[in-house]
């Protein structure tokens, strides 16, 4: 069976509490691009706040290919020299071995609290910050830290996972709350393979998510077709195809993608939201 891939892939607005600034103390001023974010996890208008740095404003954005994006910060902010493969030619993966990252299921949202995550944390104009504040344990489910594939930050991963400065729709942890674990694992092992293949050849920034969209769409077809083939497969049975249907449909963009996905990871069903910290 033969599927197009849609990969959502956002910028995310404010990443107050995930990372920690640094660097030196001259260069671009507060606020302005290549500079600090402010204390509120804020930047000048057509900015936004990526890993405690302004960088210009990037939408969430559908493409083909594999899912999901993230900045290590144990990596160099500028990529390697000519001596290996540049962004967005896919690196080595043959010491990849997928290790499977198991979906949170915590009923600790409302529906307007989901929305209101979307809002602040992924759209411009937001205050990330301030909402993780006043809403701890809903944030706290709805995203989640990835770091190389070889080595997890967190236990389970949420609706959205941030890696490489960039934000994933959790695919494989929709498709096993919808029912088909194999299904899951396969295409979970795809995407992990893509992010072995190009995080250390993509480091966002300077690169962009368009760059290293390219390099995972490319990983799909090359060096991870072995992972694309059994994610075929693995997704092709009748409770594998209904998982993959359901959670590769019914939205265009990341942030709508990321209200559904919101809602059957962490949400407690229709009431009223306020704080929850």
């Amino acid at each position: 069976m033969l599927r197009k891939r849609f990969v959502f892939v956002g910028t995310l607005a404010a990443v107050g509490g995930i990372l920690s600034a640094g660097g030196c103390s001259s260069g671009p001023a507060e606020g302005t691009q290549g500079g600090p974010c402010t204390s509120m996890g804020t930047c000048n208008a057509g900015l936004t706040c990526v890993l405690a740095t302004c960088q210009p404003a990037e939408a969430g954005m559908m493409d083909s290919g594999p899912m999901d994006a993230g900045k290590d910060t144990n990596k160099p902010d500028t990529q390697p020299m000519d001596s290996g493969p540049m962004c967005p030619t896919p690196g080595d993966v043959t010491n990849f071995m997928p290790t499977y990252v198991p979906a949170k299921s915590m009923q600790v949202c409302s529906p307007t609290q989901v929305q209101a995550y979307v809002t602040n944390c992924w759209m411009m104009g937001g205050n990330c910050s301030m909402y993780k504040m006043s809403n701890m344990a809903c944030s706290q489910c709805m995203e989640s830290l990835r770091k190389d594939p070889m080595q997890m930050s967190d236990a389970k991963f949420g609706p959205v996972y941030i890696g490489n400065g960039l934000g994933f729709l959790n695919f494989s942890g929709c498709e096993e709350l919808s029912g088909d674990l194999n299904c899951a694992k396969a295409t979970q092992a795809l995407a992990f393979c893509t992010y072995e293949a190009c995080d250390n050849v993509c480091s966002i920034p300077p690169e962009t998510s368009a760059n290293y969209n390219k390099c995972t769409t490319t990983a799909t077809s090359t060096k991870c077709k072995m992972y694309k083939d059994a994610e075929t497969m693995a997704c092709g049975t009748d409770s594998g195809a209904a998982a993959y249907s359901f959670c590769h449909s019914g939205f265009t963009t990341f942030q709508d993608g990321l209200i559904k996905y919101g809602n059957l990871f962490c949400g407690t069903g229709p009431g009223d939201a306020g704080s929850d910290g």
